[in-house]
């Protein structure tokens, strides 16, 4: 079975184009266009495989999405990658700080997020 994944992102286009690039790599797909939204879908849905979460967003930020993630037990260890498109020299340390397992700076080019994501999902075991 395709492992599921979460796409957390208040940008439409790049939560589609994610999408895409996660369809066609065999995913299932699930999106929250939020951080607070993904909480309350995680609540009803339950809990993915994996999560692809947008640092920079309107409300919750990723960095508070993934320390409320970290908080929830059933949640804990859900493997989290982290897109941004910010040129600033401590994201990484703060997203990691946060919980992130991956930052990845957003690109057009799609194997760094595959290739994050399938690592990740191997390290957890899903």
């Amino acid at each position: 079975m395709a492992a599921t994944v979460l796409i957390v992102d208040d940008d439409d286009l790049d939560r589609f184009l994610v999408r895409l690039v996660l369809d066609a790599a065999g995913y299932r797909v699930i999106e929250a266009p939020s951080a607070e939204a993904a909480l309350k879908l995680m609540g009803s849905f339950g809990r993915p495989d994996a999560m692809v979460v947008d640092y920079v967003m309107t409300g919750m930020d990723g960095g508070e999405f993934c320390r409320q993630v970290r908080a929830k037990a059933p949640l804990k260890h859900v493997p989290i990658v982290m897109r941004t498109g910010l040129e600033n020299p401590y994201i990484d340390e703060l997203a990691r700080a946060a919980g992130a397992d991956h930052l990845l700076a957003k690109s057009g080019d799609p194997s760094p997020l595959l290739d994050a994501l399938a690592q990740a999902l191997r390290a957890s075991g899903a």
